[in-house]
């Protein structure tokens, strides 16, 4: 008896350790996986079903953010629920359902980065909407969105930092817009032209322009800018420094009260010193709270005179709420993610508040900001960095994807939707990622990232872990496992600074094996098929060329010959590469070039591609029986014979660079990750 009782008390011992090890903590987080997207988020339609042979399709569903530039609220948003978005890697995005979700509404010129976007007062009936696009300018569209003009004298400045309208534009046609280096324009005939005005400022860099509520009668504006914050009287005609007290310095914002006729108040929000008010049209200013932060957004409630609420997004910290007319103020960041760079605040007719974000896409907010939900389903103004298949993708469906903002997500149906788990979100800034061999049984993942050195997770991605251990440098590009790496546990790292960094633990421990390549930042590393026994590595560095070890990466030689230029993007073997002794080369500016004798002399494959700038190159997994390669630039070439021609591979919808490109495993689908428009997918057979 009394040795029964021993063991049931050894028993409870080892289930209490057991599961005392396995309890969420702040030591010891339970993993999870979730969608991007919040619950309560309709599903979309536009998650793909890849129905047809080579067709592009948008794959990001599950992604989500990328970088808000500004936000805007249509007038009738009470009926029309319409918002705008400006995001930096994608253009303009639209939403007609309360900002649940969004669709792009760029034109064929491709838009890239979009600053600003600003409503007619008269959208309901004139549908006018404006856009500040980059290397565009203002562009107008007065069907809602639908098609776009560009104007006949257009702002030299195309980075167009504020746009602003006047409350009569449907009468007097007067916008104005703050560019980043040549001050303030104004077209008076609905954006089709434009004249500068700048008399009166002494700095040109442009954060702001905002207009009085009753600019019609008194032609006052404010523009804050690199100096100081200015005021016009006369339209925009002239200008008058009124920074006062508050003395030279950089202002992000400005804001006026709804009620400016009669209560003279504004708010303007400075880089690094808060924010500071005045109740007398801008003569005199005060401190209004904030001290020490950066305010990039300020948006005054519709009902200030009764409610004396203003919101504040700030560079770091999040959202700030006053409802006291900015005497207090009490920051909200529920709801939010890691990133808390507010960079837009929109304010709707019912209350609701947006925020968008630099790296998050789009919040919502229903009780004055106090609880945020993602609002951010259709923006696919997403850096995908790499995109890698599973070895055995034919049964798990399963890909990964390093993205800027939202770190490592994960697909477990070809790509349909992604996942983040909790601990992959939070690694910053991912860059490359490569996939185990071995993965079916090891389930091992490695990430490399742009600050924070190496991550690797043997859970299929669940949970992650530095493995910095012999890393001198923390800035890595890429990362590659040898063929045969469940016995070798071999792995190479290539760092910024031209180091590369070998390991044969797994990862545990690293060493570095070159004194660094002369050029700085690796490029490429490539191990050959059979590593095992030639113990080859090829490795490129910014613009100085191919180098080669044959020791496993202990020394290198260069491997130039022929080569037209030496900045080379990819390398790819050949399966057969002990044989055939061929390689593949992606070289900036030049396209493709090819090597027969291991790297000792090279040639042009470039046959069939209009311009020489595809440099990302990958091969069919059945290369040795179909000869199939893709190379990719801003959108992606095949050839069918081992890199003798080449012709485009179906028309691509994006225009943004491609990052990466991957060929599931069997065959079946092709991958390609975009420098700020998501991932995009083709089904092959």
């Amino acid at each position: 008896m009394k040795s029964r009782s021993l063991l049931f008390l050894v028993i409870l011992i080892l289930l209490a350790s057991i599961l005392s090890c396995n309890l969420p903590g702040p030591n010891n987080p339970l993993p999870t996986w979730q969608a991007t997207y919040p619950a309560g988020v309709p599903t979309m339609t536009a998650v793909p079903d890849y129905g047809t042979v080579g067709i592009w399709a948008s794959c990001s569903y599950g992604m989500y953010a990328g970088i808000i530039r500004g936000m805007a609220i249509s007038p009738g948003f009470s009926s029309d629920r319409t918002l705008f978005a400006a995001t930096e890697e994608d253009g303009v995005f639209k939403s007609t359902d309360g900002g649940l979700t969004w669709a792009t509404i760029n034109d064929t010129r491709g838009f890239n980065m979009a600053y600003s976007v600003a409503f007619s007062p008269d959208y309901v009936n004139d549908h006018t909407i404006f856009a500040g696009i980059r290397d565009i300018g203002v562009l107008v569209s007065t069907d809602a969105g639908q098609t776009w003009q560009t104007s006949t004298v257009p702002i030299p400045d195309t980075y167009i930092y504020s746009l602003a309208i006047s409350p009569d534009f449907s009468s007097d046609h007067t916008l104005f817009a703050g560019t980043a280096s040549s001050g303030i324009f104004i077209s008076q005939d609905g954006g089709l032209s434009w004249t500068e005005a700048n008399t009166g400022l002494d700095n040109l860099h442009i954060s702001s322009v905002v207009l009085s509520p009753d600019f019609p009668a008194d032609h006052t504006l404010f523009s804050a800018n690199g100096t100081g914050v200015y005021r016009s009287t006369d339209g925009g005609g002239s200008w008058q420094d009124i920074t006062g007290a508050m003395g030279s310095q950089i202002f992000l914002s400005v804001a006026v009260s709804p009620d400016f006729a009669n209560d003279r108040t504004l708010f303007a929000g400075s880089n690094g010193n808060g924010i500071y008010l005045s109740t007398d049209g801008g003569d005199t200013w005060t401190p209004a709270g904030l001290p020490g932060l950066y305010v990039k957004a300020l948006q005054i409630s519709q009902g200030f005179s009764s409610d004396r609420t203003i919101y504040a997004g700030e560079s770091n910290s999040g959202f700030f709420r006053s409802t006291d007319g900015g005497s207090s103020w009490t920051g909200y960041t529920n709801g939010f993610g890691r990133i808390l760079s507010v960079t837009s605040i929109a304010a709707a007719p019912d209350g609701t508040l947006f925020t968008g974000l630099f790296g998050d896409g789009v919040y919502r907010s229903s009780d004055g900001g106090e609880n945020w939900t993602n609002s951010s389903a259709g923006l696919t103004n997403i850096y995908v960095r790499g995109v890698v298949s599973s070895p055995d993708f034919v049964t798990d469906q399963t890909l990964f994807a390093a993205t800027d903002f939202q770190g490592i997500v994960r697909s477990t149906d070809a790509g349909r939707t992604w996942l983040a788990s909790s601990q992959g979100a939070a690694i910053p800034e991912p860059y490359a990622v490569a996939i185990s061999p071995g993965y079916p049984q090891d389930l091992t993942v490695y990430t490399s990232t742009q600050y924070n050195g190496i991550y690797r997770s043997r859970d299929g991605g669940d949970t992650w872990q530095e493995i910095n251990t012999g890393l001198v440098e923390q800035s890595f590009y890429p990362i590659a496992l040898s063929p045969d790496f469940p016995n070798d546990q071999t792995l190479l790292a290539g760092a910024y600074n031209g180091i590369v960094y070998r390991s044969t633990d797994g990862g545990d421990t690293w060493t570095d094996v070159n004194a660094g390549f002369p050029n700085g930042m690796v490029y490429t590393l490539a191990f050959s098929p059979g590593y095992s026994q030639d113990r080859t590595v090829f490795a490129s560095d910014y613009k100085g060329g191919i180098y080669v070890s044959t020791d496993g990466g202990t020394t290198w030689q260069s491997k130039n010959a022929n080569l037209p230029a030496l900045e080379v993007r990819s390398i790819i073997f050949s399966p057969n590469f002990p044989d055939d002794h061929v390689i593949y080369a992606g070289v900036s500016y030049q396209g493709i070039y090819k090597s027969s004798d291991g790297g000792n002399s090279w040639e042009e494959a470039n046959g069939g591609i209009p311009y020489r700038w595809y440099d990302l190159l990958v091969l069919s997994p059945f290369f040795l029986q179909d000869h199939t390669m893709y190379a990719a630039y801003s959108d992606v070439y095949i050839s069918n014979d081992a890199g003798l021609s080449w012709s485009a591979q179906g028309t691509s919808p994006w225009v943004r660079y491609t990052t990466s490109i991957a060929v599931s495993a069997d065959g079946a689908f092709l991958y390609a990750a975009t420098d700020g428009q998501g991932m995009f997918c083709m089904k092959l057979k």
